[in-house]
């Protein structure tokens, strides 16, 4: 098994151990106070000061285009957990 498959079974079978120790409701709390992934550019843009490591340089009207594509939704997703550095959306690039 690589590192990351070992990586992999770790994160799962620390999932898991919240479970087998009936604390279920714990994990229900701690899901429902993350913040969901963004569907939209607009949305993303809403939530860039949650990203503080993350500078933005892309014109906001060029941004909120995007969201007319059909892939809108996974690029503003990816653009929210994705690389620290993403170039050429909106014109701009932001860096971590």
């Amino acid at each position: 098994m690589d590192a990351l498959q070992q990586a992999w079974a770790e994160a799962d079978r620390l999932r898991l151990l919240p479970l087998r120790q009936g604390r279920s409701e714990e994990i229900v709390e701690a899901a429902e106070s993350l913040p969901g992934i963004p569907a939209s550019f607009e949305e993303l843009w809403e939530r860039l000061g949650e990203l503080k490591h993350l500078t933005v340089t892309a014109d906001q009207r060029a941004a909120f285009r995007l969201d007319e594509h059909a892939m809108s939704r996974t690029w503003a997703a990816k653009g929210s957990t994705g690389p620290c550095q993403v170039v050429g959306w909106g014109g701009g690039l932001g860096q971590c």
